[in-house]
């Protein structure tokens, strides 16, 4: 399974829309495989969907989201994780253990 948190400062974007970078990890069985740090596009939101399209991206975790962006996030066929906040570090270690808890209070 291969995942992209937005990343900003080594927390979670606040918000995925105006997000410039992402953290991808490749995980299976709970095991990370691989982590890398990747450039989005700075193009409207479609360039920021055909590039988690082409990193293979399975599921997409981040801070705010417009409803527009997870429309077309989710049309692709990646499972968004909203209202994430956090360390990074924090954050995709709870991923890989299947506890990840956003916070909805904000939706």
């Amino acid at each position: 399974m291969k995942a992209a948190f937005s990343a900003w400062n080594d927390r979670i974007a606040p918000v995925f829309d105006v997000a410039r970078q992402i953290w991808l990890v490749e995980a299976k069985e709970g095991r990370i495989l691989s982590e890398t740090e990747a450039s989005l596009s700075s193009e409207p939101a479609l360039g920021k969907v055909d590039e988690l399209s082409r990193l293979g991206v399975e599921v997409l975790v981040c801070g705010a989201i417009s409803r527009f962006l997870e429309g077309l996030v989710a049309a692709r066929g990646i499972h968004v994780v909203p209202f994430v906040a956090g360390d990074l570090k924090d954050v995709v270690n709870a991923w890989t253990l299947d506890q990840i808890e956003p916070d909805r209070s904000t939706r």
